[in-house]
């Protein structure tokens, strides 16, 4: 069972060009840079920098749909950018692992960071404090955004 404690949450806004699926609740989010300092847009890569975690489930209800609400281009969200936080599970996660995002902002486990095989930055959202056995699993989250790399001597 996923649970959450009072974070350090920032009020932010859904950028002009988050799309039409909108930031889902309980996954990362990065600052739009192409636009002002409160607006954010969803993670979808490792090599970008995490801001936080959405807290938010949008303002938009949709009838008979098994779809959560999301939060749209210019409504207001908060970020959780420290502290314990809910997280939407890319695949599965076991307790203790670092995590990533895929490219839906999903939290998933970091693999590797063997500098043979990884060419680019990977970005850590946090470690996993419960188990997830599949997609869309809510897990919770020490979050401590940050580069991971691996030095070698």
């Amino acid at each position: 069972m996923a649970v959450e404690l009072k974070g350090i949450d920032i009020p932010m806004k859904a950028s002009a060009n988050v799309g039409g699926g909108g930031l889902a609740q309980f996954t990362a989010v990065i600052l739009d840079a192409s636009a002002g300092f409160a607006d954010v847009i969803q993670a979808t890569a490792t090599t970008q920098p995490i801001f936080g975690v959405n807290q938010d489930e949008g303002d938009q209800l949709v009838l008979n749909s098994a779809t959560p609400p999301t939060v749209q281009a210019g409504e207001s969200l908060r970020v959780r950018i420290a502290g314990l936080s809910k997280m939407v599970a890319g695949g599965a996660v076991t307790i203790g692992q670092f995590l990533q995002v895929n490219a839906s902002g999903q939290a998933v486990a970091i693999t590797s960071l063997n500098p043979a095989t990884t060419a680019t930055n990977t970005f850590v959202i946090g470690q996993a404090l419960t188990a997830a056995t599949q997609v869309g699993d809510v897990i919770t989250v020490l979050l401590m955004q940050g580069l991971a790399t691996l030095v070698t001597s």
